[in-house]
């Protein structure tokens, strides 16, 4: 499952610097979803083809699991899927319309894109498991100004992404454009 990593992870130590065969130990996944619904079907992890809902043609998934828990004074939850927990929450787009979680034990679908969690990330104890690192790339984003924050940038349109066997911290990530990793990453053990 390809999984976004926010490089400032890396160059702060907080994950290694992984090469393709290592184990990322300990790490949550984060399905930021653009919708979470009510749903029925056989559960199971879809990759989508195409640009994902904002437009991009970055990896995205469709996850069909069950609610294992709701999280106090938060919209995320603890979705099971054949196994394997995720916590998954609304993007910070303000896409809250499309994500209402029914009750724990029910069925629900998400269109979302995976994250590997922070360590310190609220939640994360119930997701974090050992994954195997099958393949590495970097995905390069135009830096555009931020509306309403004069002089500063933000992550624009993919422009280019690298195939990479191991990650370097200082040199994946430059000042010339917003880049984060995407890892290959398969669960070592499930549930």
């Amino acid at each position: 499952m390809w999984t976004h990593l926010a490089p400032w992870l890396v160059k702060t130590g907080e994950v290694p610097q992984l090469e393709v065969g290592d184990t990322l130990r300990g790490a949550g996944l984060h399905a930021s979803c653009w919708s979470l619904l009510e749903a029925d079907g056989p559960e199971g992890i879809t990759e989508l083809q195409g640009a994902d809902p904002a437009g991009d043609r970055s990896p995205h998934y469709e996850l069909t699991g069950t609610v294992a828990r709701l999280a106090d004074g938060s919209p995320e939850v603890v979705l099971r899927v054949q196994g394997l927990g995720l916590l998954a929450g609304p993007r910070a787009e303000g896409c809250h319309a499309g994500f209402q979680p029914p009750g724990v034990g029910r069925p629900v679908t998400a269109v979302a894109r995976l994250e590997a969690l922070a360590l310190y990330d609220a939640g994360a104890p119930d997701v974090r498991r050992d994954w195997l690192v099958r393949a590495i790339k970097v995905e390069h984003r135009a830096l555009v100004p931020s509306p309403g924050y004069p002089g500063q940038t933000e992550a624009g349109a993919i422009v280019r992404v690298d195939d990479i066997g191991r990650m370097l911290r200082w040199a994946d990530a430059s000042a010339k454009d917003h880049a984060s990793y995407l890892l290959d990453l398969e669960p070592l053990l499930i549930d």
